[in-house]
């Protein structure tokens, strides 16, 4: 299997953010509104190095947002702040993600409907900074833009993914969970892995583990039922210890419930999302040619599922637009939260670190 950005460039750290983007390509930076306190810390970077940018704000509906009033307070002081470090080179779109008429997620209808060709034809540079977005926005917008530059006149646009990473704080933030049922993200062939016909003969599972997410992973478990799972950990991490701490906290559902082999375990630096699509990619490839040796005469699904942080899930998705495109059977199952409980998160910006991988730019290039 062919890997599309197996050698594409992924910068750490404020000072090469900045020498990356300090040229004179037109940019356009895509931000979402969020309560959490690193929304602003991307854009204030770039905006160092290329000040003239045009910054878009996706402000997005989600169902908890109603009955969360902390949260909207949270993101309107964000927006506010954003509003100043941007001053008239901030414009607006609204993307819904949920109908409260039809009761159903629309966020790929509506993303399809909101971010065009026309929207993205002034500029030869955008750059997604997924750092105050949920994964069911960012996912479906960071799919919507690589699907426009396959039209030859958005193919010379360079395409980037910021985030602010800071696991001690993601660590302290717990998801609520409710009564809700994990689905398939949409956007990202739900509709093929929601057919009563795609329960394959084997179904593999990669669980991207992260602290806190306990229920989590016990429902998703439940719901996709996987005859093989293989656990991504966080090694090595900042903290040393987190790696030890998550498999505590999950041991008995992966070793006792799932009775997962120690081999199975995929074990990728916390913050470097290209090793984690690398694995991700040439794990299935390894379950292709030993499950499947024949392809067409048995069908395997490859479920993804993230718990982990979101410069993990640049990796993840990177991998499962990759696997779609060589035409396996390859999905991302979620379990919407309905809130937060951050009682025991304590933001400290000093332990804030960007990454931005560049998708059109060859490491080796540089």
């Amino acid at each position: 299997m062919e890997l599309t950005w197996s050698e594409c460039m992924c910068l750490h750290g404020l000072d090469a953010v900045r020498n990356r983007f300090s040229n004179s390509l037109s940019k356009l930076i895509i931000i979402g509104s969020g309560f959490d306190p690193r929304m602003t810390v991307g854009v204030s970077a770039l905006l160092q190095a290329a000040p003239h940018c045009r910054v878009l704000l996706v402000n997005y509906s989600e169902k908890q947002s109603v009955h969360n009033p902390a949260y909207t307070e949270e993101r309107n002081r964000n927006v506010e702040k954003l509003k100043e470090i941007c001053g008239n080179y901030l414009f607006e779109v609204n993307v819904e993600v949920w109908s409260r008429d039809i009761g159903a997620t629309i966020v790929q209808k509506s993303m399809r409907s909101v971010i065009s060709s026309t929207l993205i034809s002034d500029y030869d540079e955008i750059v997604v900074d997924i750092s105050a977005m949920p994964r069911i926005v960012s996912f479906n917008l960071i799919k919507r833009l690589l699907d426009l530059k396959k039209f030859p006149a958005n193919r010379s646009k360079k395409m980037s993914i910021l985030v602010c990473e800071n696991s001690s704080l993601d660590d302290g933030i717990k998801s609520i969970i409710g009564t809700g049922s994990p689905e398939f993200l949409q956007g990202l062939n739900s509709f093929v892995m929601d057919m009563e016909g795609t329960r394959a003969n084997t179904r593999v599972w990669f669980p991207i583990l992260g602290l806190n997410e306990e229920t989590t992973l016990q429902k998703i478990a439940k719901f996709l039922s996987p005859d093989e799972t293989c656990p991504v950990l966080p090694f090595p991490s900042a903290n040393v210890r987190r790696e030890e701490e998550i498999v505590r906290r999950h041991g008995i559902e992966l070793f006792t419930a799932l009775e997962v082999e120690k081999r199975n375990i995929i074990y990728v630096p916390e913050n470097q999302p290209i090793v984690m699509y690398q694995k991700l990619c040439n794990t299935v490839s390894f379950y292709e040619s030993a499950l499947n040796p024949f392809p067409g005469d048995s069908e395997i699904s490859y479920i993804f599922s993230s718990q982990g942080s979101k410069i993990m899930d640049i990796g993840v998705l990177m991998a499962i637009i990759d696997l779609l495109q060589n035409e396996l059977t390859v999905g991302m199952a979620i379990l919407e939260n309905e809130g937060y409980d951050k009682s025991q998160a304590g933001y400290q910006p000093e332990n804030n670190e960007l990454c931005c991988v560049c998708l059109d730019d060859n490491e080796y290039a540089w």
